[in-house]
């Protein structure tokens, strides 16, 4: 299956946004 590159940078750009959120929350 082709991977359309603006739909990758999104999901990167969410995982990315994700990450730093989880890790800026208190443990």
């Amino acid at each position: 299956c082709t991977i359309n590159p603006g739909e990758n940078e999104a999901v990167v750009r969410y995982a990315l946004d994700t990450y730093n959120f989880l890790s800026l929350m208190p443990q």
